[in-house]
């Protein structure tokens, strides 16, 4: 009965809060990469 709980963006983005500068330092890195292949694709 609750969407918010049943979105998975919610949850998506509650650990990429907690850690912050894990994720920037592995975003830049893998964001160029994998959007290279999915737009070839």
């Amino acid at each position: 009965m609750l969407p918010a709980e049943e979105q998975p963006l919610p949850a998506a983005v509650s650990p990429t809060v907690e850690s912050p500068g894990y994720i920037t330092e592995s975003e830049p890195e893998m964001e160029p990469e994998e959007n290279d292949g999915d737009d070839e694709k």
